[in-house]
């Protein structure tokens, strides 16, 4: 399962229900700045989430891009190494990025699984 959220650009908007669906979800972003805004830093300052790893997205195709770990629980992770938590997605909200970025992924799926 994967749950994309464009748009939480400043620091008190929030897109994401608060839910303990959330605790440990692998996490993207566009970029590592987007820990200071939106769900995440509101998740941050709360704790009421369980930041795990947040991977940025190019991290997907470029092996020295940015990874940010807050806390790891290795017994959640399954045998293969993968979370079987959701997967979420949280752009800044930034326009330009946004477009980029699903312009991004569409090219990727489109590598990975042609229509």
């Amino acid at each position: 399962e994967l749950v994309i959220s464009l748009g939480a650009d400043s620091l008190d908007q929030r897109e994401i229900e608060t839910s303990p669906i959330w605790d440990g979800a692998t996490l993207f972003v566009d970029t590592v700045d987007s820990v200071r805004y939106g769900d995440l830093a509101a998740w941050q300052r709360g704790a009421d989430q369980r930041l795990v790893e947040l991977t940025e997205l190019a991290a997907l195709t470029e092996p020295g891009a940015l990874r940010w770990k807050n806390r790891a629980d290795e017994s959640e992770l399954a045998a293969d190494g993968i979370s079987s938590h959701p997967k979420l997605f949280i752009s800044t909200g930034s326009a330009l990025l946004d477009n980029l970025t699903m312009s991004y992924l569409v090219e990727l799926l489109e590598r990975e699984a042609p229509l």
